[in-house]
């Protein structure tokens, strides 16, 4: 399933530069940085999570 995201991926790239021309482009520049930032915040919120349990763990321990 991992390999499917990137083959789709690049499939999608190459129809929307033929669909949109010059301005595929900046469609799929914006389609980038919406992913990259959506997987930075949802690492950003897992990384928090892991936090807080880490917390109660030790809090337990004691």
């Amino acid at each position: 399933m991992a390999v499917m995201g990137p083959v789709i991926g690049t499939i999608l790239a190459i129809a929307l530069i033929f669909i949109l021309g010059p301005t595929a482009g900046i469609v799929l520049l914006s389609i980038m940085f919406g992913m990259i930032l959506s997987i930075f915040m949802r690492q950003k919120e897992i990384y928090n999570d892991l936090g807080l349990i880490k917390e109660r763990l030790e809090q337990e321990h004691k």
